[in-house]
C-alpha cells in the first residue's frame, strides 16, 4: 500500500512562514502505528493515569467517565 511521504501544516495566523513540511517513512508511521496501539491496549485495560489539565474544558467524556472530574 501507498503513504503519503510528505505532510504539510499550514498556520494561518503566521504570515511568515505559514507552512511547515514534514516528511514521513515507512520506519516514522510504523513506530507511530505501535505507539497508538500500546496507548490503545492501556486504556481498554483501564491501566493509564488521567491528568487533570487546560484540555479537560473540551473533552467529551469528563463528566462521564473521568475520576478526576467528578
Amino acid at each position: 500500500s501507498s503513504f503519503p511521504i510528505r505532510s504539510s501544516l499550514v498556520y494561518i495566523r503566521d504570515a511568515q512562514e505559514p507552512s511547515v513540511d514534514l516528511q514521513v517513512s515507512v520506519e516514522d508511521l510504523q513506530e507511530i502505528k505501535e505507539r497508538i496501539l500500546g496507548l490503545t491496549l492501556k486504556i481498554k485495560s483501564h491501566d493509564y493515569n488521567p491528568k487533570k489539565n487546560s484540555l479537560c474544558f473540551f473533552c467529551d467524556y469528563k463528566r462521564l467517565l473521568c475520576p478526576l472530574y467528578k
